[in-house]
Formats: C-alpha cells, sequence, structure tokens
C-alpha cells in the first residue's frame, strides 16, 4: 500500500514506482556483474573455461531436473511437471 501511495504522490519529491524498480533493476545488474567478475577470476579470465564450466553445469542441472520428474507423481505436484526449456527470453543485461 505504501508503494502505490508513493506513486501517486510524486509532486512532493517521493519516489514513484517506476524509480524504485529502476534501483531495483540496477541493483540486480551490479549484482550479476559482480557475478561474473567473480566467476571470470575463478578462470584467471579465461571466458572460454568459465564459458564450458557453466555449460557443464546447466548439462548437469538439466539431468537432474529430468530425473526429479520422473520420480515425481501427478498427484504430488498436482499436474506441473518442470520445463527443461524457457518459456520467455531473458531480458539483456
Amino acid at each position: 500500500m505504501d508503494r502505490y501511495l508513493a506513486s501517486l504522490n510524486t509532486s512532493r519529491g517521493k519516489p514513484t514506482m517506476q524509480a524504485e524498480a529502476d534501483k531495483s533493476d540496477d541493483a540486480s545488474s551490479r549484482e550479476v556483474a559482480e557475478d561474473v567478475d567473480s566467476i571470470l577470476s575463478r578462470f584467471d579470465g579465461d571466458a572460454r573455461a568459465a564459458l564450458c564450466a557453466a555449460l557443464d553445469d546447466i548439462a548437469f542441472l538439466r539431468r537432474e531436473i529430468e530425473f526429479a520428474a520422473l520420480a515425481m507423481s501427478y498427484g504430488f505436484t498436482r499436474g506441473w511437471r518442470p520445463a527443461l526449456e524457457r518459456t520467455s527470453q531473458p531480458l539483456d543485461g
């Protein structure tokens, strides 16, 4: 409710919901950049090695999801099944 009121009262210098979302996006972008830097430092700046490791991790996690999906009953998940592919495109960062 406070966020809604803040978005309505922009003439008094209070932040708008869009401004709050932009701050959140900036923080997320900084966190992603820090994660990328951390990963590259673990591979001594070798982006190719970092990407190969990430692809290996993706393959491992896909197998884990496939195994988990086989073990889940329809009733337990109420019909939900994990997706192995993204249904929407990620935002460009």
